[in-house]
Formats: structure tokens, C-alpha cells, sequence
């Protein structure tokens, strides 16, 4: 049996992994004779593992396919379903055209996502789903498939306006967060001014010095302000390109900072259970 170069395996990896619906793409050389006794009866391949995120076990995880290899000898629709290798519950399903072209040499595959399910760019961390409102995590899931859809502008205005609707929700994280930190009560109250103020930009100015380092990004920087500055700045004013860019961005940062008060809050429960079953003991 001929081995597949890994680029092709690894193309077709990431064509299911991170490629939305209705993308086109060739693959040269994946397709292999399937028949033991003559060539070009049963041609097929087989698809690799892949990683994909397991809502079950609230990460990204290995998932392996059906057993069998995909049948290609023609033109046609093919369903592939993928089971997470660690939970054996969370599956994703692909629907796909496959169009092989068996005279040319090597042997060319095109291949169209039709879909997928559950959709495409639609998961959601379980600290995204504790921390964000129902209604905002529908528009960060539209703003999420949106900017891997490649669309800019769309997904820079989901994303900011979770921001926009989410801020207050975002500031009282931050003060539950400082306080488990162990902030003094008198640095607290800042936070409760800020919860106050009716525009989002008087609210980052009281807190531009307020919010505890473990809660910072990178070298220092205020996530509020971080996460106001996109907000400053029209949508028209930009093109596609940097529209997308902005979302990418406004994404990173939400997330480091819910990680990072996730990390907090989760961090005291911890301990405080394994203070409760050591003191049992």
C-alpha cells in the first residue's frame, strides 16, 4: 500500500477542522485503489483523526471517524460522523460533495462542505456560557461563525455588541474577581462607582488603575480599556480586512479575560473544598 504524503492528510485535517460551509477545495493524491484485485473499481481513502472542541468535556479534543474508509469512485453526497476519541458522546457530522477526477494523474479530489452539525464556529467554552447572557451568546456564536466565514465588518459588530451590551456584567466579574483576590474594601468601591455610570467610556476611565494585576493582560494592560478602544472607532471608517482584524482581536481579549476571572473565581472554590475534605479528614 502507497502512503499518502502527510500534506495532503494534513490539508484534508484542516479542511474539516476549520474550513465554514461551502468552501471548495482539491486534493491531489489523497484518493487510493480500495479493490485488492485491479485498479479503479472502488476508489476511496481513509480520513484521519482530527481535533475538533468536545462540548462534553469543555475542550478541544482528538475525535476519530467512523470506521471504514470514504468511498470516491464518482461524483456524490457523503455524510462523515467524527465521535471525541475521550467522552465517546460529543459526535460532529460533516455533509460533503466529493468529485473525483480518477484521469488525471495524480488523482485529483474536490471537495465542498455542505455542513456540518453541530454548525460551524457555534461552540462555546463553559465560562463563556456561565459569564455572557443568552441573548449575547447568540450574537458572540453569529459573530464567532461570522469571522471565520471571513466576514469582517459582520463579525466586528457582533463582537462589539456583546461589549456594548455586556460591559456592566463584565465590570461586576472584574470586582468579584478582585475581591477573592483579597482587595480592600475601601479600592473596591471604585468598581461599584463605575457600575453606576451610565456610559461605558466614564466607567474605564475609574478603572483604568483599579483592576488587580492577576487580572491584566500581557504586560499590564486594563482589558477595559483594551476592549473600549474598538468602540471609539466607526465600522465604516475601516475596510473588511482591518474589520476582521478588530474582531479577532476584540475576541482574544474577551476570552483572556474571562480566563482569567474564571481562573480566580474558580481557583477559591478549589480551595476551599479541598480546605473542607482535609479538615473532614
Amino acid at each position: 500500500m502507497v502512503e499518502k504524503p502527510v500534506d495532503v492528510l494534513q490539508q484534508w485535517k484542516e479542511f474539516l477542522e476549520s474550513k465554514p460551509a461551502y468552501v471548495q477545495q482539491k486534493f491531489e493524491g489523497l484518493l487510493r485503489d480500495l479493490t485488492p484485485y485491479g485498479p479503479g473499481t472502488a476508489w476511496g481513502f481513509n480520513s484521519p483523526r482530527i481535533q475538533l472542541y468536545c462540548e462534553v468535556d469543555d475542550g478541544v479534543r482528538g475525535f476519530d471517524p467512523s470506521p471504514g474508509a470514504i468511498g470516491c469512485a464518482e461524483y456524490g453526497t457523503q455524510f462523515i460522523t467524527y465521535t471525541c476519541r475521550d467522552c465517546g458522546r460529543w459526535r460532529k457530522i460533516f455533509a460533503l460533495i466529493l468529485a473525483p477526477d480518477l484521469a488525471a494523474k495524480p488523482i485529483v479530489m474536490t471537495a465542498v462542505k455542505l455542513g456540518e452539525y453541530p454548525p460551524f464556529g457555534s461552540h462555546l467554552a463553559k465560562r463563556l456560557q456561565d459569564m455572557l447572557s443568552k441573548t449575547d451568546l447568540e450574537l458572540y456564536r453569529k459573530g464567532l461563525r461570522t469571522e471565520r466565514e471571513g466576514h469582517g465588518i459582520g463579525a466586528a459588530a457582533y463582537y462589539r455588541r456583546v461589549v456594548e451590551n455586556q460591559w456592566k456584567a463584565l465590570v461586576t466579574k472584574l470586582r468579584d474577581a478582585a475581591q477573592k483576590l483579597g482587595t480592600p474594601p475601601e479600592r473596591l468601591t471604585v468598581f461599584e462607582e463605575a457600575l453606576a455610570q451610565p456610559q461605558f467610556s466614564t466607567a474605564v476611565d475609574l478603572l483604568k488603575d483599579a483592576i488587580p494585576p492577576k487580572l491584566l493582560i500581557l504586560d499590564g494592560r486594563n482589558p477595559l480599556t483594551l476592549l473600549y478602544r474598538p468602540l471609539s472607532a466607526q465600522i465604516h471608517e475601516l475596510d473588511d480586512a482591518q474589520c476582521l482584524q478588530q474582531a479577532a482581536d476584540i475576541r482574544a481579549v474577551l476570552n483572556e479575560t474571562f480566563d482569567n476571572i474564571s481562573r480566580v473565581l474558580k481557583g477559591d472554590e478549589e480551595l476551599k473544598a479541598a480546605v473542607t475534605r482535609l479538615q473532614g479528614s
